[in-house]
């Protein structure tokens, strides 16, 4: 992966998994909501069979940030699932910037 960061979007969990799969020396992530933080969530390593069996249901779709490792050959993958309704909205946020 020639790009440092990349950012991709599934709405479909057939090509999700399928992609999943194909990663080789990759971590994954999710976000988890914290309580008594001063963070809204915190980013929680799962592993890779973990990431697979992720779901998406009608109108959700899985938001996936791609960061290549510094001295190492592989990459962080963060997955964030949400509704297409919230992807919108980060995307109007992104282009206020």
């Amino acid at each position: 992966m020639k790009n440092k960061h990349l950012t991709m979007v599934f709405r479909d969990v057939n090509n999700y998994r399928s992609w999943v799969k194909k990663q080789v020396r990759t971590s994954f992530s999710v976000p988890v909501k914290t309580a008594g933080s001063n963070l809204a969530f915190a980013y929680v390593n799962i592993t890779k069979l973990e990431a697979g069996e992720m779901r998406i249901h009608n109108n959700e779709l899985i938001h996936v940030e791609i960061r290549k490792l510094r001295f190492s050959a592989g990459s962080k993958v963060f997955l964030e699932p949400m509704t297409e309704q919230a992807y919108a909205q980060q995307l109007e946020a992104l282009k206020c910037l």
